[in-house]
């Protein structure tokens, strides 16, 4: 199968040819231009490579988020568009699985954590068994020191290993000394997911889950503000 694949959930977005599970081409963005100039491009690139054609692509796999509002928005757009216009079908990827996914070489635990905005992070829970990362419980919003707890909780023997792209709190928090000495590893780089994506999405195809352009959306795990609020203000006159 001939999959284009695609990542636009924060400034390092990507793009990238697979066939099957090997990739072919990736183009990175690295640059300041927006997203909707440099995407189509990039694709157009991408193809160019190969000398493929748009008619010769299988389907498309697009990382769904959670991340910037406006870069989901282009991916999602463009893999909606190009999915419509050559009638086929979408594999929709969660980023945090994307991310986790990468760790290949981990242990039996795999914690992933995004920049969340407002002092929070994207986060979920993953363990390993038969081989496949599978994840433990929901992707959550919480403070970092929060999830800390909750991976402690699951996983109190330790050996967990932390993917944190352009996260750098971690290693901050005030029991991240006792995670590390239970054998807890950090790793805290920016990687291109386009890549992984399209193997995730390969897998997808393959089990028949793929969606339609109509029913692809965006995965934003925010809670809504006014529950926020709400918690906020239940707190406040609790403190009274």
């Amino acid at each position: 199968m001939l999959i284009l694949s695609l990542d636009t959930c924060n400034s390092r977005g990507s793009a990238a040819l697979l066939r099957d599970e090997t990739v072919l081409q990736c183009a990175v963005h690295e640059t300041g231009e927006e997203y909707s100039i440099w995407l189509p491009n990039a694709m157009e690139g991408l193809l160019r490579a190969e000398s493929v054609g748009w008619k010769d692509i299988d389907f498309f796999a697009v990382v769904t988020g959670p991340g910037s509002f406006t870069g989901l928005r282009v991916g999602l757009t463009t893999a909606k568009g190009f999915a419509e216009v050559y009638g086929k079908k979408i594999a929709a990827v969660p980023r945090l699985e994307a991310i986790a996914s990468r760790a290949a070489e981990a242990g039996e635990w795999v914690a992933v954590a995004v920049e969340g905005g407002r002092g929070e992070v994207y986060c979920a829970l993953y363990r390993r068994a038969g081989g496949e990362l599978r994840r433990e419980g929901q992707e959550c919003v919480l403070a970092p020191d929060q999830f800390l707890s909750r991976v402690a909780q699951a996983a109190p023997a330790g050996g967990v290993f932390w993917c944190t792209p352009g996260t750098e709190g971690i290693a901050g928090l005030e029991g991240w000394a006792t995670r590390a000495a239970l054998g807890d590893k950090l790793d805290s780089g920016e990687v291109a997911l386009a890549t992984a994506a399209g193997k995730i999405g390969y897998g997808l195809a393959r089990a028949g889950k793929l969606v339609d352009a109509l029913a692809l959306d965006a995965n934003y795990i925010r809670r809504p503000d006014a529950e926020r609020f709400w918690e906020e203000a239940r707190a406040g006159s609790h403190a009274r």
